[in-house]
């Protein structure tokens, strides 16, 4: 559907919602191979499309990406793809480089620089809830 939903909580917490593509995991094993999404928020797993990938840690990327469109202003790459080279440099360490040459580096700082080279891994070494949750980032 291409647009998200805002919701507030008692707290008055923002809260991003889209159940466009919601899906029930009854055994828990969060392994899907519904290969959809747009391209901007597609992990590699997804664009990949060799295997079934776990949808928990998909979430965890598009929620990077989203992140780094709300702090940063602009998408992270076009496509989490080895042929994209801001993906390649993203996900080789390299975004500290990258944000400076596009002069976006003042949006920036250590504490969500640690989430974003979290979010921005492959799905073995990707960040969990508990790990973003326990993040620098949050603690503050």
């Amino acid at each position: 559907d291409g647009k998200f939903e805002f919701c507030l909580d008692n707290d008055i917490q923002c809260k991003l919602c889209d159940f466009g593509l919601a899906e029930y995991f009854p055994n828990s094993t969060f392994s899907s191979t519904k290969y959809c999404g747009k391209a901007m928020y597609q992990s590699p797993e997804i664009v990949d499309r060799s295997k079934s990938f776990n949808a928990k840690s998909n979430d965890i990327f598009c929620l990077g990406v989203s992140y780094f469109m709300m702090i940063v202003g602009c998408a992270p790459f076009h496509k989490a793809s080895k042929n994209d080279k801001a993906f390649t440099s993203i996900i080789n360490g390299g975004l500290s480089k990258l944000l400076k040459k596009w002069k976006k580096e003042m949006y920036i700082n250590e504490d969500i620089m640690e989430l974003f080279d979290g979010f921005f891994q492959f799905e073995d070494e990707r960040m969990d809830m508990i790990q973003i949750k326990n993040s620098k980032f949050y603690e503050s």
